[in-house]
């Protein structure tokens, strides 16, 4: 059901960035952003699988474009902002989404892991959230929305690393958020629990929940597309006052998304 706060026209004629787009939420994202009427560009690792969901975007009568690219490597970063904005000349929203797990104890967990996740993870938004910044700035407006998880909120075990990341990237959030309130560039995010995803393989079978209570990634991507449909505060009225909490139901699941304004 749709909040009566949401906007259905809001996202329209706009253009938004999702990085992790091959497959799962960012996929789905994909989707429910051109459902909405938004021109999105798109950026993965996995070139060919990227290009078959832009390709279906377009199929469908969107724009979309595919940038292949690795958001843990600057230049990459920077090309996809720049070739974003090459084709549709701004950039309205950022979705930091591109994220990766690893399942195992840890003091037996490889470093290399570590290494893995936090390069995705954290340094992944961290460099495209650089790189949109003088864009958003220039424009006097922009949105940052990151991908967070309910492991971001309380440690999981067995998840100590992806934890971290996930620990760190609400904080780089919050900070942002802050930071960036006079810019007139809100940072959201939002932490959701069980995706049901390739993600989930890097986990034995005996610890997953029964996929009937797992969220969608169709579910989770409309409820990040309603939350940029809602309205906009004027940043003036929340400076000092920190991340605003909005706890959205979808279904049987209550997913936090937070917003600075």
């Amino acid at each position: 059901m749709r909040s009566k706060s949401a906007d259905p026209a809001r996202l329209r004629g706009s253009v938004v960035l999702v990085t992790g787009a091959s497959r799962g939420v960012g996929a789905a994202l994909a989707r429910a952003l051109h459902a909405a009427g938004a021109s999105v560009a798109i950026t993965s690792r996995s070139a060919d699988a990227l290009g078959e969901v832009a390709a279906s975007i377009q199929r469908a009568g969107g724009e979309c474009i595919a940038i292949p690219g690795d958001v843990s490597s600057a230049s990459d970063a920077q090309q996809a902002v720049d070739h974003t904005v090459r084709q549709f000349g701004r950039i309205d929203v950022l979705i930091n989404n591109a994220g990766i797990c690893r399942y195992g104890p840890f003091e037996s967990a490889p470093l290399q892991d570590f290494q893995d996740i936090i390069d995705i993870n954290l340094r992944g938004p961290i460099l495209t959230s650089r790189a949109v910044l003088p864009v958003m700035r220039a424009q006097h407006r922009g949105e940052i929305f990151n991908v967070a998880s309910i492991a971001g909120l309380w440690g999981v075990p067995n998840l100590a690393f992806y934890s971290a990341s996930k620990f760190a990237l609400v904080g780089l959030s919050q900070a942002l958020g802050r930071e960036l309130v006079r810019d007139n560039i809100r940072v959201s995010y939002v932490c959701p629990g069980w995706v049901d995803t390739d993600m989930l393989k890097a986990f034995p079978a005996a610890r997953l929940p029964e996929r009937s209570t797992m969220i969608s990634p169709q579910s989770l991507a409309e409820l990040i597309v309603e939350s940029l449909q809602a309205p906009v505060a004027a940043p003036k009225s929340r400076i000092g006052r920190g991340i605003a909490g909005l706890a959205k139901r979808l279904k049987r699941h209550s997913i936090p998304v937070y917003r600075s304004f």
